[in-house]
């Protein structure tokens, strides 16, 4: 891929929106300059993700298909997103970035053939469908059922959408957290603050007929503090984050998450080292997640069971763990970091109880390790980015 680089006061706008619509563009640029970059691209990059129709979508899934295989998708993604960082009362970057594409998809028993564009244009998709039907060649085929609006609950919900708000909010908010930190104690003596926001669209079409659209949002924000006593020093962190519109910052302000920090900063001035040896730990709710996340989750998703080689593998119906612990997965909580409407695959989202009182219950499947596994789909396949095939993936596990 060629990557072409331009300062953000010499980039041509007609570079600019050439670049955006043909599939990536990340530039860096002093907060000030955003507003700049989002009335150029603001209506005209993504024009063509906007503007792909079903018919089109049909023939490429009838070419993914012409060779063989037993199911083909069609996944398109425009992603848009900012970051601007502060670190000590000082803005130290921004950055605007826009990435699209497309991938085409072709799975023929337990083989997926795979090949994404950056562009996306009908003749693009039809090369990409050409390649990744390969992987079905001379193997039986299914006839495609004709694609139509789909229809799928909504789980995330928008109040005041991210494109809306002007660079001047998002840099009010930041200004108020900082304050906010540096106002709670003088020994807090550093903040450092990280605002991301993103808005993904996507486009899903696949041989049984389902045509999907959605705008997923996506809020990130973090502050850090560093407090300092002469004798200790101690740096915590506190974030947010949420499928949610602007609107995040109301129900939580950014001072709340600010105050976080430096409270945590500032109590653990005076802490102890703990004592060393093995003994019963009462954890805070919420800091169980890396020992559920890492130990138990990952290997409750079904693409290492399909192959045998899951800790789980062979384990359904039997204890586990003891009685009382119970694991669920659930895309459905509104607005939740892990929620979606339908994963990269087109599934509805869903609450899937994976261990009951100590039971195994279930696993985290995508539509290649249900069909291995004889499973339901959970819901889980979830993609990187259109690079990527999807795998099964947690959404909100607890």
């Amino acid at each position: 891929m060629k990557i072409e680089k331009y300062s953000v006061r010499d980039i041509p706008r007609r570079k600019f929106l050439e670049l955006s619509m043909k599939g990536g563009l990340l530039i860096a640029a002093t907060p000030a300059l955003l507003t700049q970059l989002v009335s150029c691209q603001k209506g005209t990059a993504g024009s063509s993700f906007q503007e792909t129709d079903k018919e089109m979508l049909a023939r490429v899934i009838a070419k993914a298909l012409e060779k063989g295989g037993g199911f083909a998708d069609v996944y398109l993604e425009n992603r848009i997103s900012r970051q601007i960082v502060m670190e000590e009362s000082k803005f130290k970057s921004g950055l605007y970035g826009i990435s699209q594409g497309a991938g085409v998809r072709v799975i023929s028993g337990n083989k997926t053939g795979y090949a994404y564009t950056d562009e996306i244009a009908e003749e693009k998709l039809m090369r990409a469908a050409e390649v990744a039907s390969y992987v079905a060649l001379n193997s039986n085929t299914v006839t495609p059922v004709n694609i139509s609006e789909t229809a799928r609950p909504s789980f995330v919900t928008v109040q005041m959408p991210l494109g809306e708000i002007a660079d001047e909010k998002r840099i009010e908010i930041i200004k108020r957290a900082d304050q906010a930190a540096k106002d709670y104690d003088p020994r807090i003596k550093m903040v450092m603050i990280d605002y991301y926001d993103e808005v993904r669209s996507r486009i899903i079409a696949n041989s049984e007929g389902v045509y999907l659209k959605s705008e997923l949002p996506l809020l990130f924000f973090i502050v850090q503090a560093m407090s300092d006593d002469g004798k200790a020093r101690h740096m915590a962190r506190e974030r947010l984050s949420n499928h949610s519109g602007f609107e995040m910052f109301e129900n939580v302000t950014p001072e709340t998450v600010a105050r976080n920090a430096a409270r945590e900063a500032i109590a653990m001035l005076a802490a102890e080292d703990a004592p060393a040896g093995i003994m019963d730990v009462v954890m805070q709710n919420g800091w169980g997640g890396v020992l559920v996340h890492e130990a138990v989750g990952h290997p409750l998703e079904a693409d290492n069971i399909a192959k045998g080689i899951g800790a789980f593998t062979g384990k359904m119906g039997q204890k586990v763990a003891s009685d009382c612990f119970t694991m669920i997965d659930d895309g459905t909580l509104p607005n939740f970091r892990g929620t979606i409407n339908f994963d990269d695959e087109g599934t509805e989202a869903r609450r899937n109880v994976l261990i009951e009182n100590g039971v195994l219950k279930g696993f985290m499947t995508d539509i290649l390790s249900a069909g291995q596994l004889g499973m339901t789909r959970t819901g889980n396949g979830r993609r990187e980015s259109f690079r990527y095939i999807p795998i099964p993936r947690m959404t909100n596990t607890f």
